[in-house]
């Protein structure tokens, strides 16, 4: 059997490519490689671009037409990319459509959750704690003195501001972006593991997020920091899972741990930066586990 593995920034990076965005992915792609190749009977298609070192000019990111020839020769895909954009729904797509077996969730389940307004209306009527949402600055600040604007299909904290009521009348809303109440809590994550019909809560991480001169940003992020004692975070888990069909494979969570519960920030219908190193404390291979999972389709 053949499996692409497509990671979007190691795949096309270029000159101006975050150096950020193409660390995170190399890690990602390099762990579920060395998890693959423990799989017997499997051959791994990797397109790697050259660029450990120093990124490359001149490569462009219209690199559908150059996923789509990797598509013929192989038997599955697992495609790893932001939802900006509609990178990674364009990718799935491409696959489903071409009649290979999907690592990962649906394109449809990605299309939903690449919206945080989308994935929070769809959340809130399946009565899950979640982050208020809304298009227009005022709608937020009348909950918060302090709120945050991002991207509404951004990915991590790119493009994250904190803004403060003092620079409410300075706000204009834009369509691009939604605005929610600064919500105090730990920032955490879980990573769970989806078929058609479960879901297992593999780990709850905890996120570093800090701001720096209005903005926010990630640093990384410590795998398996807390216990699941009273059973919350499972039972999150299932109740994503209920509300968002397609979700598959290995699906991480942002939310904010606070008095009231955990509050869903955003899914991530995909590996995520929680991944790397995963299957070595659980003493698992999450990447054949996942295989598993589509033996039927791909016998």
């Amino acid at each position: 059997m053949r499996v692409l593995v497509y990671e979007y920034f190691t795949a096309t990076a270029s000159a101006e490519t975050p150096r950020a965005l193409i660390d995170e992915g190399d890690a990602m792609v390099r762990a579920l490689m060395a998890d693959l190749a423990a799989v017997r009977g499997l051959t791994v298609v990797n397109p790697y671009c050259p660029m450990r070192t120093e990124p490359q000019t001149g490569r462009s990111h219209a690199v559908y037409p150059e996923f789509a020839e990797f598509l013929q020769d192989v038997d599955a895909v697992w495609p790893i990319a932001p939802e900006s954009d509609g990178v990674l729904e364009s990718l799935t797509r491409l696959a489903e459509r071409a009649g290979r077996q999907v690592l990962n969730s649906s394109a449809d389940a990605v299309a939903l959750t690449a919206s945080k307004s989308g994935t929070a209306a769809v959340l809130r009527a399946s009565n899950v704690l979640c982050l208020p949402t809304f298009h227009d600055a005022e709608s937020a600040f009348a909950l918060a003195s302090l709120i945050v604007m991002k991207p509404d299909d951004g990915a991590g904290c790119v493009d994250t501001r904190l803004i403060e009521t003092t620079q409410r009348g300075r706000i204009s809303s834009h369509p691009r972006f939604i605005y929610q109440p600064f919500v105090e809590g730990e920032p955490r994550s879980l990573s769970m593991l989806c078929d058609d019909d479960e879901v297992e809560l593999l780990s709850i991480n905890r996120q570093h997020i800090r701001a720096v001169d209005g903005r926010l940003h990630a640093d990384g992020v410590q795998i398996g920091v807390y216990q699941d004692t009273d059973a919350v975070i499972s039972n999150l888990a299932r109740r994503i899972k209920r509300a968002i069909p397609g979700l598959f494979g290995f699906v991480g969570v942002d939310f904010i741990q606070t008095p009231e519960g955990p509050m869903v920030v955003e899914i991530n219908p995909r590996l995520t930066s929680a991944y790397p190193g995963l299957s070595a404390r659980l003493g698992r291979n999450i990447a054949a586990e996942v295989l598993s999972r589509c033996a039927s389709e791909l016998a």
